[in-house]
């Protein structure tokens, strides 16, 4: 109910706070009257240690990070696209519902329901009455992603083109270039030319030829950059671009309305190549809360965003924290449409029998699908059902996508000889199960469906898919079998965090080992997905001396097969190859265990 409060209309939020203004004016009058929980000293530590968490929290949300909870419209999964479409349909499917008539000469103002007014619109002629349209609510409120209009710097509209693009896409948000302008004066040479002409015989023409130069004032706008915002940029955004442009990915920045030149003179002070379009001001304050701030984007989704203080060391590792614990909450989430479509079951039997002249079908019908033992394990598990409230799972489905799922797989014959079938065991409901995860795996709509809320779908797919299947052949499940598949504190900061921070650290001495393998290649030819993974993979064979140097090749090259292109796994296999050879000549390579080297 406590987030409720944060949703609800101004007047009612205002009453609200008048309310719990009583409690807590009561508190500060009559607190001495009050039982104390604690001794004065505890209480005074309680509250220091309150205090410094408190504002240490408070400035990591304001002055270090975005908000752990973002309330605005483009947080995180929102599909602007998507979203724009709605609201845009939703305001043009309002109806008149009455007419307010104003009369000019009295100032008498006339509410009139539209279907009367149709009627007696002859007794409110327009000399005399001036008209105003009252309209219905839309179904879905305007927020600010309806004002979502872009341009670049000749007026034209890019909003289309940045919303539909269906690759991976890098937003800049920068409400405002902190700087100064003053007027200037500077003086150029200017050509001095005469007009002659040259008469023919037959003709004449004019010519024009240059008599001299002389130099000239001119008038002209100076920019003095912010020298703190400018260094913000340089260090933590302009890299950033510049990578996602070599590797092929559209990089560009949205700014407040201004002249083109303000914004070459930015670019030039930055040295930088990528466009930059323009948008209302307030409209870009509403996107991320941070200038600059960066914003992933794929078809017209955010797919995450970024403080501009996070693009370091201690913001990718924050990122990947996050990532990971996204991952769980995504296997919960998909986990948990499963069971909502098993649960439908329980209504398809209802309708049925509830039908005036039920078929023999209908009547040899059961839920059974919902009321087995196996998924009965997962709906009746309280660990569970725990986790599914507290990352409020049902906030996220949708009964319509449900409904769709569950009628398609229900004419399937898997489906059919499940149902109709007698004394079912509980390999028969794993496997039902299985076979509807696995029509559901082949839905465009239920791809879409797990994406809008978990842009990470694309890349944790084959994850969830494995665990789902692991926890559907592991039915009926124990009371906390969930905590298996949540990844371990320890595999997370000893190998990911650190495999992550190395290669962080270590970029510039990784490509110095890479670079002479690279026959009749440029470093700054390879991609650069490929160069990661060849760093990475440097990292663990040298610095994790329990994973076998095979396995290592051998997940790299299939990571390459995944995330870079057609040729890049023989391009990684050759290399590190060449790289595993070289290190083990140079007693680099120090695994633990017999045979790890070979293995």
């Amino acid at each position: 109910m406590f987030w409720r409060f944060f949703e609800a209309e101004t007047g009612v939020s205002f009453l609200k706070d008048i309310v719990l203004l009583v409690p807590a004016l009561l508190f500060v009058w009559r607190h001495r009257d009050m039982h104390q929980l604690y001794r004065p000293g505890t209480r005074l530590t309680i509250t220091a240690l309150s205090i410094v968490v408190l504002t240490y929290y408070c400035l990591s949300n304001y002055v270090w990070d975005l908000p752990d909870i973002d309330f605005r419209p483009f947080k995180r999964g929102v599909n602007i696209a998507q979203q724009k479409d709605k609201e845009s349909e939703a305001e043009n499917a309002v109806e008149i519902v009455a007419y307010e008539l104003t009369n000019k000469k009295t100032g008498e103002v006339v509410e009139v329901p539209y279907a009367e007014f149709l009627q007696k619109i002859q007794q409110y002629p327009t000399e005399e009455w001036e008209y105003e349209q009252i309209k219905s609510e839309p179904a879905i409120p305007r927020t600010k992603i309806s004002d979502f209009e872009v341009s670049d710097v000749t007026g034209s509209d890019v909003t289309e083109a940045i919303l539909r693009d269906s690759n991976y896409s890098f937003m800049v948000i920068a409400y405002k270039f902190y700087g100064t302008e003053s007027p200037a004066k500077k003086t150029v040479v200017d050509t001095l030319f005469a007009i002659d002409t040259i008469r023919t015989a037959d003709t004449a023409y004019l010519q024009k030829r240059i008599t001299g130069t002389q130099n000239k004032e001119v008038a002209y706008t100076q920019y003095q950059w912010d020298e703190d915002y400018l260094a913000k940029w340089k260090k933590a955004v302009v890299p950033v671009l510049d990578a996602a442009q070599k590797e092929g990915y559209k990089a560009y920045v949205i700014t407040a309305y201004t002249d083109e030149a303000r914004l070459n003179d930015f670019k030039s002070a930055l040295g930088m190549s990528q466009p930059i379009y323009m948008a209302d001001d307030i409209l870009l304050k509403t996107i991320i809360r941070s200038n600059p701030g960066v914003v992933l984007m794929k078809n017209g989704q955010v797919v995450w965003n970024w403080h501009y203080k996070r693009l370091n060391l201690d913001g990718v590792l924050h990122q990947y924290r996050d990532y990971v614990r996204k991952s769980f909450e995504l296997y919960l989430f998909t986990l948990y449409v499963l069971i909502r479509i098993a649960e439908f079951a329980k209504q398809d039997a209802t309708k049925r029998l509830s039908k005036l002249l039920p078929s023999d079908d209908d009547k040899r019908f059961t839920a059974k699908l919902s009321d087995n033992p196996c998924i009965a394990s997962l709906i009746n598990n309280d660990g569970l059902n725990r986790l599914f409230r507290a990352y409020k799972m049902d906030k996220k489905t949708d009964d319509d996508a449900i409904r769709h799922f569950y009628t398609e797989f229900s004419k399937t014959e898997d489906y059919k000889q499940y149902v109709y079938q007698e004394n079912s065991t509980d390999e028969d409901h794993r496997n039902v199960l299985l076979a509807l995860f696995k029509q559901c795996q082949q839905s465009e709509m239920f791809n879409e469906f797990i994406e809008d809320q978990y842009p990470l779908w694309v890349d944790d797919e084959s994850l969830i898919v494995g665990a789902l299947k692991k926890t559907v052949k592991a039915l009926p499940v124990e009371a906390n079998f969930f905590e298996s598949y949540r990844p371990a504190d320890e595999t997370v900061r000893e190998f990911g965090e650190q495999l992550l921070s190395q290669v962080i650290r270590e970029d510039d001495k990784l490509l110095e080992m890479i670079e002479p393998t690279l026959k009749n290649w440029d470093a700054e030819r390879v991609a650069i997905i490929d160069m990661i993974l060849l760093k990475m993979a440097l990292c663990e064979l040298m610095s994790f001396p329990t994973i076998p140097t095979k396995v290592t090749l051998n997940e790299f090259v299939e990571i390459s097969k995944m995330y870079s292109t057609e040729k890049s796994k023989d391009f990684i296999n050759g290399i590190l190859d060449r790289l595993m050879k070289k290190l083990q000549s140079e007693g680099k390579i120090n695994k633990e265990g017999r045979g790890l080297v070979d293995e």
